[in-house]
């Protein structure tokens, strides 16, 4: 069953269009359904995002796959921003990975980078939530952005606690206050 609609709507298995802000192509099956996009081995698969007929407006969002280097990356405004390369690393901001055995995530930023952690319930905002940082200069943080506790463990046990008052903990029993003028 093939359908085209007046205005210009494609739908496959159907005569009824999906979601107004995916309706220009539906495709309906009663079972698993996919689209599948076949290019040479070493060749790309691509889709694209435009906003326009020329220059990056015509890529300004892109999910594209490189068959010769095994890479799935994503654009957005116009480039890259997300690549998951063929050892499985996530690459954010770069697209070469200096990770050493496994795998791993890397974020490579001449602004810094940084991993941020927030419970919703909490807030997500500059000032919630756990980060990791690397600065510009190279200078790492780990910062507890809440009025709670930053505890460290091994072996399924806590082992050291910074609590909320800058004083340290290790098996229960409070260290002197480490903060400035303590």
């Amino acid at each position: 069953l093939i359908n085209i609609t007046n205005d210009g709507k494609l739908l496959l298995g159907t005569s009824t269009e999906g979601h107004t802000n995916g309706d220009d192509l539906t495709i309906a099956t009663s079972g698993g359904t996919g689209i599948t996009l076949r290019s040479g081995t070493s060749d790309t698969g691509s889709i694209f995002f435009s906003d326009g007929t020329s220059g990056d407006a015509e890529y300004q969002g892109l999910m594209q796959y490189d068959h010769a280097s095994s890479f799935l990356r994503f654009y957005a405004a116009g480039s890259e921003k997300l690549r998951i390369n063929s050892s499985g690393n996530l690459l954010l901001g770069t697209t070469t990975a200096a990770i050493g055995d496994g795998i791993g995530m890397l974020i490579a930023s001449s602004s810094g980078a940084r991993i941020k952690l927030c419970d919703s319930d909490l807030g997500v905002d500059a000032g919630s939530g756990f980060e990791m940082i690397v600065s510009s200069n190279g200078t790492t943080y780990l910062y507890n952005r809440e009025n709670t506790d930053l505890i460290f463990g091994t072996n399924a046990s806590e082992r050291l606690r910074i609590l909320s008052t800058g004083k340290l903990s290790t098996g229960g029993e409070d260290a002197p206050d480490v903060s400035a003028g303590g």
